[in-house]
Order: structure tokens, then C-alpha cells, then sequence
């Protein structure tokens, strides 16, 4: 993911929790879905740090509840990155 400083439009979110939603579902891991995990962290910690609403915000923290019960691993590094 390039480095941009556009706002990234609502639906970031409902594309980011259909993909862990369907990870989540199916159990088990996604043929390279480390590739697509490492973009979708990133993508809804940013989502949550540009948005104003705070019902975004508490669906974006929600997910992200979500993929560190998920263990995501990848999780780490973007918070990492956030709190800089």
C-alpha cells in the first residue's frame, strides 16, 4: 500500500470485516491471506484514525477487537505504526 494522505471512503469497512467475517467463518486460513491480512489492518486503523463519526470509530475498534482474538499477527505492526 502506497503512502497517501486521501481519505479513505466509508466502505473501507464493510470490504474489511466481509474479509475477516468470511475468514473468521471459514476457520481456517485463506490460501495467502497474510498477503491481503497485512492491507486490511492497516486499512481500518487508518479508517479509524481519519474518520469523524463515532459510530465508524466504534465499528473500526470492534473489528479490530476482532482480529486480535483472531490472533492476527499482523495486527501488531499496524497499531505499531499508528501510535507513531
Amino acid at each position: 500500500m502506497g503512502k497517501t494522505s486521501a481519505k479513505l471512503p466509508d466502505i473501507t469497512f464493510k470490504v474489511c470485516d466481509r474479509f475477516l467475517q468470511n475468514l473468521k467463518s471459514r476457520n481456517s486460513q485463506v490460501p495467502n491471506s497474510t498477503v491481503f491480512l497485512d492491507k486490511v489492518d492497516k486499512l481500518i486503523v487508518r479508517l479509524y484514525s481519519q474518520s469523524k463519526s463515532e459510530d465508524l470509530r466504534s465499528r473500526c475498534l470492534d473489528l479490530i477487537d476482532d482480529m486480535a482474538e483472531m490472533g492476527i499477527y499482523e495486527l501488531n505492526k499496524a497499531l505499531q505504526d499508528f501510535e507513531r
